[in-house]
């Protein structure tokens, strides 16, 4: 194998290695974003939301809540 080939064959991998770790990265965020349409599921996500900003608020600021 010449050292040119090499290169390129070495060159060639890293792209793909690089184009997989983006893949890995992206795809289950677009499936996730797809599958917490559902009304239900959203309404439980912003409740549980509101319930630790709650929660930050207490013992951040007890005066306030006094």
């Amino acid at each position: 194998m010449n050292k040119k080939g090499y290169k390129t064959f070495e060159e060639i991998m890293v792209i793909i290695s690089i184009i997989g770790v983006v893949l890995i990265t992206i795809i289950p965020n677009i499936v996730a974003k797809y599958k917490s349409t559902s009304p239900k599921r959203d309404k439980q996500r912003i409740e549980k939301q509101l319930q630790q900003e709650e929660k930050y608020m207490k013992e951040c600021q007890p005066k306030l809540w006094r």
